[in-house]
């Protein structure tokens, strides 16, 4: 899944739990059921590589763009919020299993880093079950759901 939904979801579950323990635990474990979802996902075969390529590069460009797009989407709808500092650590730990999984691909013997890899593969949507267009509606239908829960909710 992109970035966006995981950071606009942990900003939402933030946003609305003054337990940031309970904020942390429960945007990590977000970021599992939208990976269970049909989406549409970056080709990350370049992030297995341990050298910095062009490839390499241009993913971690398109990454860090859509990092600042979620992050100021959802920053937009929190900023004036008393559980603003939830919110961001639930944007946060919404984006760690991604980079678990990133320090997972570049040190395969960790048996720490090994403990996120195994489970997040596991649950991780299998790509090409469903058209591209299931993929992107339900990007899609998880940013709006999150983007009125943040606007209604608040």
């Amino acid at each position: 899944m992109l970035l966006t939904p995981h950071i606009l979801l942990g900003a939402a579950i933030g946003s609305k739990i003054a337990n940031p323990a309970a904020v942390f635990a429960l945007s990590f474990v977000s970021h599992y059921f939208l990976d269970a979802l049909p989406h549409y996902d970056y080709d990350n075969s370049a992030a297995k590589n341990k050298k910095i390529d062009k490839k390499t590069l241009i993913l971690l460009i398109k990454m860090a763009i859509d990092i600042c797009f979620g992050a100021g989407l959802a920053l937009t709808f929190v900023w004036d919020s008393p559980l603003r500092t939830n919110a961001i650590v639930g944007m946060l730990s919404a984006l760690l299993p991604d980079a678990l999984l990133f320090l997972h691909w570049q040190h395969p013997n960790s048996k720490f880093l090994k403990i996120f890899g195994v489970p997040h593969r596991a649950c991780h949507y299998l790509k090409n079950l469903s058209p591209a267009w299931l993929d992107f509606s339900t990007e899609i239908i998880v940013v709006l759901a999150t983007l009125s829960f943040l606007f209604y909710a608040v």
